[in-house]
């Protein structure tokens, strides 16, 4: 028998009471049926039988129990792709068999047909994705009734997709808004289209990639995702600074804030408050569309967790606003070869302000559990998230790198993390190499190695060093002249700190590692970097001590603490 030009799919709406489902498309065997219930496939013989098997027109699904109240029932044709009948020379050929197997072959090809009506697809008169995508296909990714009728009959072109049909619904409107405010009725096929968000804004002007306006329009589209954290490009941060005190999220961010989806099509400015010198800002993407930056770590002024997302954050440094080169007294002399970096305007401007090197986000930050650890540190070239200031003697509440706080040093005791079993009063007994890596390493980070501290502090103005007493530097701060190219401060010259790397030029023999078990060094040492205030000359962004065992803890030992970095797809 012939096979009739078939729709291989029904759909129905269960009403708690009803079993029998028909469908009206052939099947070979009751095992090339699919059967689901709000999306959840169900198992043949279990929750269902099937009648109808080699019949044109059709047969009965017939449910082992009603489906609920307003539940979607699908019944759709799925056959496996594959042909098992072995046809062999002389051999018999029934045709009852030749006949299942014809049939069979455009049974597939219904039920191929049939997915690709579901999925996004480009008239065959447009190679790939063109800047100025014809109206059929805008209106093809906004979705379509069972009837062809487009949900947003959009008339404009790709440029201006916010047109006067789609002028009453806002960027992030739910489903139901949006297709209230198009006049769409919610029926047929238009159950499937579930995430559909209203798409506004979208242009096909995105920088450097115009021909991803469909795809920006689909994510956009299906943003509702829970979670979801868009990004044109994932090898960078999402936002950019435009100015000593303003930035701007890039364009073709996509965010879902709390189920709305929220879609950046061009880069847009970030809403500053009042910045001051030394702190950190979280970046929120909000459910009204804007974006903005808060020195509140858990919602924005204004809004509150259920209106916002954070997405981000940066620094704002201390070297001020308008700082020149010489005002900074930055270096500006010899080579570097021989003295340095020289510094330039454009170096000063970078870390001017909102330190450029300090913008994080969801899928380009350090790999910290807390994101609240990531506050105050730097991405150096080395590809390290290093700390802008020294760890303070109060972590759980400063966090490892905080401006104008008490420095921990051998004699400015820090106190002991709670995940370390701090009470929020008691201090180390000392500050060996053990206790700065377990200080760094309850908080999420680790210590610096030789390698990345030259990379980090380099931009100083070498072989000086701070003066003074010999004693801790009393505060984190900014001192002319000791700040690194990433805007980390007081990187040398000030006090040396802990490193990861080991050396071997002590006696060998088991020394004490603070009342916990003893380790046998084989003469291990562990480095010191950057240089003490009292160092005179030898200070600098290559500085190291290899002297010194793990056991030691004087005045001018502390923590700057590092972070890998993440980077997520």
């Amino acid at each position: 028998m012939t096979v009739s030009s078939q729709t291989p799919i029904n759909r129905s709406t269960g009403n708690g009471v009803t079993t029998v489902f028909p469908y009206t498309f052939k099947i070979i065997s009751a095992a090339d049926i699919e059967v689901t219930v709000d999306d959840v496939v169900k198992t043949l013989n279990v929750d269902y039988t099937v009648s109808g098997a080699g019949v044109n027109a059709g047969g009965n699904v017939t449910m082992t129990v009603a489906p609920a109240n307003l539940s979607s029932v699908v019944r759709r044709r799925s056959m496996a792709l594959v042909r098992t009948t072995d046809y062999q020379d002389q051999g018999e050929l029934p045709a009852a068999t030749l006949d299942d197997d014809l049939d069979s072959a455009v049974l597939m090809i219904q039920q191929v047909d049939e997915q690709i009506g579901r999925a996004l697809t480009l008239p065959s008169g447009v190679v790939g994705v063109s800047a100025e995508l014809p109206t059929p296909v805008i209106n093809g990714l906004l979705g379509w009734n069972s009837a062809g009728d487009a949900i947003v009959n959009y008339t404009g072109t790709a440029s201006s997709l916010v047109s006067a049909a789609m002028a009453p619904v806002v960027a992030g409107s739910d489903l139901a808004t949006a297709r209230a405010a198009m006049g769409a009725a919610e029926s047929g096929a238009n159950t499937d289209i579930t995430s559909l968000g209203a798409v506004t804004g979208v242009t096909a002007s995105n920088g450097d990639n115009s021909t991803k306006l469909a795809t920006t329009a689909f994510v956009a589209a299906n943003a509702r995702s829970a979670g979801l954290f868009y990004k044109d490009s994932t090898t960078s941060v999402a936002f950019t600074k435009t100015a000593a005190n303003t930035a701007s999220i890039k364009a073709g961010t996509i965010v879902d804030v709390l189920g709305v989806s929220v879609t950046f099509t061009a880069a847009t400015a970030i809403v500053m408050p009042t910045l001051t010198a030394g702190t950190d800002y979280a970046i929120y993407a909000c459910q009204d569309g804007t974006v903005r930056a808060d020195s509140s770590f858990t919602a924005p002024s204004g809004y509150t967790v259920a209106n916002s997302r954070l997405i981000g954050g940066f620094h704002y440094g201390l070297v001020a606003s308008g700082t020149t080169v010489a005002g900074g007294s930055f270096n500006s002399a010899g080579s570097v070869q021989t003295g340095g970096m020289v510094w330039t305007q454009t170096d000063v401007d970078n870390i001017a302000g909102i330190n450029l090197f300090s913008f994080w986000d969801l899928k380009w930050r350090a790999n910290v559990s807390d994101l609240r650890a990531q506050k105050g540190f730097v991405l150096t070239g080395a590809g390290t998230w290093v700390a802008i200031y020294f760890a303070g003697t109060d972590t759980d509440t400063n966090g490892l790198s905080r401006n104008n706080v008490a420095v921990a040093s051998g004699t400015v005791l820090a106190k002991i993390p709670t995940t370390m079993g701090g009470n929020g009063t008691l201090t180390y007994a000392d500050y060996t190499w053990w206790r700065a890596s377990e200080h760094a390493r309850a908080h999420g980070a680790r210590l610096l190695t030789d390698a990345e501290a030259n990379i980090a502090f380099f931009g100083v103005t070498e072989n000086q060093s701070l003066g003074g007493a010999a004693s801790t530097i009393p505060l984190t701060t900014r001192a002319a002249g000791y700040t690194s190219k990433y805007g980390i401060e007081q990187a040398t010259g000030h006090h040396w700190v802990w490193g990861d790397d080991s050396s071997g030029t002590t006696a060998s023999g088991y020394v004490a590692n603070g009342g916990r078990g003893q380790s046998y060094t084989s003469g291990t040492t562990k480095v010191i970097l950057g240089g003490s205030r009292d160092l005179a000359a030898n200070s600098g962004s290559r500085t190291s001590g290899w002297h010194n065992g793990p056991t030691l803890s004087v005045w001018f030992f502390g923590l700057r603490a590092a972070c890998d970095h993440l980077m997520l797809v």
